[in-house]
């Protein structure tokens, strides 16, 4: 499992890193305290959503680099991986 908790009777784990996020079987955080990762569904999609955000934003300033600094391979290689993201 990528994500989420793994439940054993009331207890709930992180299936990220094993942390105990509940005792009791009541979730109360969306992310583990010990590493990070989303718990909750919502968490899960808000952090998928980011991400994706993230890379797009990332790729345009990447390219707006590689013009102003007038790299065409570089300006290439950017072009190309906007096109297969």
């Amino acid at each position: 499992m990528k994500y989420g908790i793994e439940q054993q009777g009331f207890l709930l784990k992180c299936s990220n890193c094993q942390n105990i996020v509940s005792k009791n079987g009541d979730l109360q955080k969306n992310f583990c305290e010990e590493c990070g990762a989303p718990l909750s569904v919502t968490a899960i999609a808000d952090y998928e959503q980011q991400k994706e955000e993230t890379k797009k934003l990332l790729l345009n300033t990447m390219k707006d680099i590689a013009i102003k600094n007038n790299t065409d391979s570089f300006t290439k290689i950017i072009k190309i991986m906007i096109e297969e993201y």
